[in-house]
């Protein structure tokens, strides 16, 4: 991301072969923005430049992705919520799960995030393959706030964490990721409708 900004402030416009220059290609057909893992890298690029590289990937590309780290007070976290058409918060479950969701959610309201908030799909992936006793009251809570919520039932793989492999996933997490992505992609052009 950060040869990406340097390239625009250096060049200004970008034609689209430029700009898949600095992409990944996936096997399902995504391309990809990779940052640096070093927090220090990803530190240095600031609200602006992501602003800048976001407004030149959306020249080319109708649907945007941008992965925030878990830190809510990280710097690109919050420049990727302040250019947030839509969020999909995702929530572990167990104790630590809630209280994560919990502190997510009260740091979004209390932060000026509130609306992005409240069109926003929670997902809640399920950790193990235990039923888990506090999930009717999980997903409760983030319904109280969140224009959707989900449960994703457990997959192996997907427990596992690290880089995920769609041909490793079960169907039944395919089968139940379906509805949740098109909430996303509908929320995702209502809001780009109410900007228009």
């Amino acid at each position: 991301m950060r040869s990406l900004a340097e390239a625009v402030v250096e060049r200004g416009r970008l034609t689209a072969v430029q700009v898949e220059a600095f992409l990944q290609d996936t096997a399902s057909r995504l391309g990809v923005l990779t940052s640096p893992r070093a927090p220090e890298v990803t530190e240095a690029l600031s609200t602006a430049e992501l602003r800048r590289v976001t407004e030149v990937l959306q020249e080319y590309h109708q649907f945007l992705v941008l992965d925030g780290c878990s830190d809510l007070t990280h710097a690109l976290t919050q420049a990727t919520l302040c250019t947030a058409s839509h969020l999909a918060l995702v929530v572990g479950t167990g104790v630590d799960g809630a209280v994560a969701a919990a502190d997510t959610v009260k740091w979004l309201r209390h932060n000026g995030f509130e609306e992005l908030l409240s069109r926003s799909d929670a997902v809640v992936i399920r950790r193990s393959a235990s039923r888990g006793a506090r999930l009717p009251e999980l997903r409760e809570y983030l319904d109280s706030f969140c224009a959707s919520t989900s449960l994703l039932p457990y997959d192996a793989h997907l427990a596992q964490g690290g880089v995920l492999d769609r041909r490793l996933v079960s169907t039944s997490l395919r089968k139940a990721m379906s509805p949740i992505l098109a909430n996303v992609v509908q929320g995702i052009a209502r809001a780009s409708a109410s900007t228009d």
